[in-house]
Formats: structure tokens, sequence, C-alpha cells
């Protein structure tokens, strides 16, 4: 099994999101003792973000049954990960991160500008999976 990348994991390091409840996780621990798809959202109104969530969805059976865990974080509050979770097909973890700790420590680009160009799907982590 393919762990992340050390550069990753260290930048991530001290790094929290929290959980539907309000509970602060450290994000290097949503992978510690499992595998999991991490997926990052620009934010948790994107509708295409949904989609990508929704596609993810799709496949969550599958994952479970290969001992896979999905998870999503988005920057937002706790609340506006709880409405993304009720509203969207996926039911995978949902994580918050509301002063964008997780996005910042991996360097994502965000803003208007940067949400239409190539790199910027990367950037602002729509394709990107732990």
């Amino acid at each position: 099994a393919a762990a992340p990348a050390e550069g990753l994991v260290r930048s991530l390091q001290g790094v929290e999101v929290f959980d539907l409840s309000g509970k602060a996780v450290r994000v290097a621990d949503l992978w510690k003792d499992r595998k999991a798809v991490v997926a990052f959202a620009r934010h948790f109104g994107c509708v295409l973000c949904r989609k990508r969530a929704d596609l993810l969805a799709a496949k969550q059976e599958a994952m479970e049954a290969a001992g896979v865990s999905l998870v999503l974080i988005g920057p937002g509050t706790v609340e506006q990960a709880k409405a993304f979770s009720d509203q969207t097909k996926f039911k995978g973890e949902v994580y918050a991160d509301p002063d964008y700790s997780s996005y910042k420590a991996l360097e994502f680009a965000n803003g208007l500008f940067s949400t239409f160009t190539p790199s910027g799907r990367i950037q602002a982590g729509l394709g990107t999976v732990i």
C-alpha cells in the first residue's frame, strides 16, 4: 500500500479540521490507522465539488469493500459541512476547515482567479486525493 509522501505528511503535522459534531481532528490522523481517499473541495457550495463528491459517492461501496475510507475536507464552517453532507450523495466523512489551515499547509491556491485555470484545478484541490 502506498503512503502519502513524507513531505506532504510533514506539512500537515499539527493541522486540525473539524468533524460534523465540531470535534477537532488532526488531518494526518485521517489515514493514520487505515487506508483513505482524502479529497479536498474548493468550498462547500462549489457546484463542481458537489459533482465530484457525487462521483466519489458512486464508488464508495467498492472503496469500503476494499477497506478504504472516503473523506472530504472543505473550507468553511461545521454548519456548511453539515449542509454539504445533507445535500449531496456523499456519505463519507466530511470535515470543515474554517481557517483554511490544511489548504495553507498544502499551499493550495484559492480565489476567483485560480478557479478556472488548469493549475487552479489541482492547486485548489478539486481533484486532489491523498
